[in-house]
């Protein structure tokens, strides 16, 4: 009833070790546009948004629209394995719907792999993702955004300052160490809509822990605005879209304000 191979079984790996640092269960939906995620991260701070087109494949074929839910530490268990141009294919029969078919074919050595995981069929998540199209944004480089991995054990909380065509990124761990990182200004697609300054704050480790998706990616967009999440969309060539809506700290506090106030009632 499914059947997917691609040739970067290594993008798969890296995914899936991501998502199990922050999700217990990933939700996927197969359809005529391709194999897509939309779920959110645990304590519901990040919401990920992941399209994979049907194009962007070997071979891409389903009987029915359907979305199957699976344990992302046993994904990843499967898939920690692959190497960089091991190919992957994942497959679900019709007799066997409860199982998901993960086959890893190593690179030249003619060697195969396949391991089985359960799965789940549950419905569609009923999420409504913001448009972007009008906010401000910063272009730059996969390898420009690796940077920021530098700032995970300077502090707990990041501000992210946009103005002009830069974004910047500051960490005030104590009195005696902070750092600041400027990404757009070297990069000559880097645009923004806005000649105002935007700052926010965000979790460090959620931003730093985007390195590797950046690792993988040819461009990154980082959307900054004071009333939405963060978003940042990673652009992976043999794939598509990552895409992930981060809140900052101001919407974290409000919430956990407005849920205080409901108990006490």
């Amino acid at each position: 009833m499914f059947y997917l191979k691609t040739r970067d079984g290594f993008v798969f790996k890296i995914l899936s070790e991501f998502f199990t640092s922050c999700m217990m269960r990933c939700a996927f939906t197969i359809d005529k546009n391709g194999l897509s995620l939309l779920s959110t991260d645990n304590k519901k701070h990040r919401l990920f948004s992941v399209k994979m087109p049907r194009v962007k494949f070997r071979n891409f074929t389903f009987t029915k629209p359907f979305t199957f839910d699976v344990n992302s530490s046993h994904l990843h268990k499967i898939m920690k394995t692959i190497r960089k141009k091991d190919s992957l294919t994942m497959y679900i029969t019709e007799d066997s719907i409860s199982e998901l078919n993960i086959s890893v074919s190593q690179g030249v050595e003619n060697i195969e792999s396949t391991s089985t995981i359960r799965i789940m069929h549950v419905h569609p998540a009923d999420i409504d993702l913001i448009d972007y199209s009008d906010k401000s944004y910063v272009n730059c480089t996969g390898k420009d955004f690796q940077k920021i991995k530098n700032l995970s054990n300077i502090g707990k909380k990041t501000n992210i300052i946009l103005q002009n065509k830069d974004v910047f990124f500051e960490c005030d761990g104590s009195d005696v160490i902070s750092k600041s990182i400027k990404i757009g200004e070297d990069s000559e697609s880097s645009t923004v809509f806005t000649n105002e300054k935007i700052k926010v704050s965000a979790q460090t480790t959620y931003l730093s822990s985007l390195s590797k998706i950046a690792s993988i990616s040819s461009n990154v967009l980082i959307y900054i605005c004071e009333n939405s999440p963060i978003k940042i969309t990673f652009d992976i060539p043999t794939v598509g879209d990552f895409n992930i809506f981060i809140k900052t700290d101001k919407m974290i506090e409000s919430e956990e304000e407005t849920q205080d106030e409901n108990e006490e009632e």
